[in-house]
């Protein structure tokens, strides 16, 4: 099993897989709107710009899970589960 996986089922007991993930795809979202507009007069093929926009979105989804990696190793478990619920506060609203 890859990390993430591993990640995952530690947590499954809380139902995190999908809180965790919903949380991952709001903060990639939130990443590629406040970068649209310069990517947009970014002169470059269109083709170009859809493989960027791809890789940059693969590459903050990657940053996101280093992020709660480095959570879940540092803090407990119950102070974990509140900074997933302060995200989905910041993101869900």
């Amino acid at each position: 099993a890859d990390e993430m996986e591993e990640f995952y089922s530690l947590y499954q007991g809380r139902d995190l897989i999908p809180r965790i993930q919903e949380i991952k795809a709001w903060a990639v979202e939130d990443f590629h709107l406040r970068l649209s507009k310069i990517l947009k007069k970014t002169p470059m093929e269109d083709v170009d710009r859809e493989n960027l926009e791809k890789a940059m979105d693969v590459a903050a989804g990657k940053v996101v899970n280093k992020m709660l990696f480095g959570l879940r190793d540092t803090l407990e478990e119950e102070e974990f589960l509140h900074c997933v619920k302060g995200l989905e506060k910041l993101y869900g609203e």
